[in-house]
């Protein structure tokens, strides 16, 4: 068995073949650091009901689940946008491959849940509405 350290498809962000796969690239990163860094804001204020309660945290946290849910569904089309054109689909999934169509290949699990996750994502955006407005 040998480790190989340098064995990643794109090194570099420039190397992405596609324009679309980049915009996907930083429409996910953006929505997963807006996620870690509300759910340690979350997490650092130990669920405090106090605080939780004052409008415009409920506000901030609300917008930013909204835009994160909003991101990562973008990211997921964008993503499937991205396969026309793309030199290494059609060599993977052969000719015939296009957008919103893979050709000889299938969508993975970690597509459609991703996808899951932003849906839900977005769905629980409502949440700290509720709760603000039966805690005034």
């Amino acid at each position: 068995v040998r480790l190989v350290m340098d064995c990643a498809h794109y090194r570099h962000f420039a190397e992405i073949p596609s324009p679309l796969w980049k915009l996907a690239f930083v429409l996910m990163a953006t929505a997963c650091c807006l996620l870690l860094l509300l759910t340690f804001f979350l997490a650092f204020t130990g669920f405090r009901l106090f605080i939780l309660r004052i409008r415009s945290v409920v506000a901030i946290c609300g917008v930013a689940q909204a835009f994160s849910s909003l991101f990562v569904l973008l990211s997921c089309l964008l993503y499937a946008a991205g396969w026309r054109a793309n030199p290494d689909v059609a060599q993977v999934c052969g000719n015939n491959a296009d957008a919103f169509n893979l050709g000889h290949c299938h969508l993975g699990w970690a597509y459609v849940l991703t996808c899951a996750g932003g849906f839900l994502c977005a769905v629980t955006v409502a949440f700290p509405v509720q709760i603000a407005k039966h805690f005034p």
